[in-house]
């Protein structure tokens, strides 16, 4: 007897392909929903995209600003390259850097301006550490009547000096005949806005009791200081040294005709802190506007005046005209070459400028006209 067997044929069935479809269709619908939609992954990876690049503009405006601010604080060569830092020759004949650490003193170079040699010392540094100020022998200087600035004689620098030019009243009267007379009406210097606002910067005490400030309306003495204080009559020699072969070249930023007394003041005791010997300059009104004088504070018991310290009130440095702590003072630059202007108006009087006795270690005024013949430039060099 033969023997059946049934084999059922296996597959899926119309229904279960529907529902398959179904469900594929729907699956592509939320797919592509979520593709193309305001917030799909198209547009999402549009949006970071814009997203990227503004990022990548804004770094590279700010990269760019910060070098930009960086470049202020880097000294550069008048062709606009990096400038090494200031090397200097020690006592010891050794080769070091000009820093923020430098001791006040330290000779740190030598240039000849009109023929004259100076010598440059650390005066000071910025509290930021980031400027160093010097300061030049003094020298004798006379207008020299063939280039002018502002409409008054700029500085030449000579070996030796004849009172009778009346040095800088004639160089900012323009006065040829070197007469001592002398009227407000005969002034033809007018400094620029640049140089009133460091005068004003440097004098700071004057410039915010003074009252008005206007250039016409100031006292010979506080014109004359403007003039000491004013960088584009100071501006031939200036490029004479930054022209001049030797460690200084194109190093100097700015250079005038010599430091305020609030800077000297200033300078003066850092390095006296130690010894509690403390000199400032101190606004007056009492004859005319201008700046008299006080030792830790008080008027001085060896002057007892307010217009000078009196002899061997200046210690120490000998940057600061301290002569007085050399037993052999013709050793001292600033003992030699003494009695250099300041740029700022003496109290004393209206034709008097504050200034720095070497000889008798002391500050003091003088004459605007005659006698006080001599300028100690003063400096700045980026660290």
């Amino acid at each position: 007897m033969t023997k059946r067997t049934s084999k059922r044929e296996k597959g899926i069935t119309l229904i279960a392909l529907i529902v398959t479809i179904i469900v594929l269709l729907i699956l592509a619908g939320v797919t592509i929903s979520l593709a193309v939609s305001n917030q799909g992954i198209f547009n999402k990876a549009k949006t970071a995209t814009r997203s990227y690049k503004n990022a990548a503009t804004e770094e590279e405006e700010s990269l760019a600003v910060a070098e930009n601010e960086i470049d202020k604080y880097i000294p550069k060569n008048d062709d606009g390259k990096i400038s090494e830092g200031i090397t200097y020759t020690d006592s010891d004949n050794k080769t070091q850097t000009l820093t923020k650490d430098t001791a006040a003193g330290t000779k740190i170079g030598t240039t000849t301006v009109d023929g004259q040699t100076l010598d440059w010392y650390l005066f000071d540094v910025s509290d930021d550490g980031k400027t160093a100020y010097l300061v030049s022998t003094p020298t004798y200087w006379v207008p020299d009547t063939t280039k002018e600035v502002s409409g008054a004689y700029t500085p030449k620098l000579v070996s030796s000096y004849d009172s009778n030019t009346y040095a800088m009243r004639q160089a900012i009267q323009k006065l040829a005949n070197g007469t001592n007379s002398y009227s407000s009406g005969s002034v033809t210097y007018k400094p620029s806005d640049n140089t009133l606002n460091y005068y004003k910067s440097a004098n700071s005490l004057w410039s915010a009791q003074r009252g008005s400030t206007a250039f016409a309306s100031m006292n010979e003495n506080e014109q004359a200081a403007c003039y000491l204080a004013d960088g584009d009559i100071f501006a031939g020699i200036k490029s004479q040294v930054n022209n001049a072969d030797g460690n200084l070249k194109g190093k100097i930023q700015t250079l005038v005709g010599g430091a305020s007394a609030e800077q000297w003041c200033k300078a003066y005791n850092k390095q006296s802190a130690a010894t509690g010997h403390k000199i400032t300059a101190v606004y007056s009104k009492d004859n005319v506007p201008g700046y008299i004088y006080k030792v830790n504070g008080e008027q001085s018991t060896v002057s007892n005046n307010d217009y000078y310290t009196g002899t061997n009130t200046i210690f120490g440095n000998d940057i600061y005209g301290a002569a007085n702590n050399k037993e052999n003072k013709t050793n001292n630059p600033f003992y030699n070459n003494s009695w250099w202007w300041l740029a700022s108006p003496s109290s004393r009087n209206s034709y008097r400028v504050c200034d720095v006795g070497g000889n008798s270690s002391l500050l003091s005024n003088d004459n605007s006209y005659a006698g006080g013949d001599r300028v100690s430039l003063f400096a700045s060099v980026a660290l």
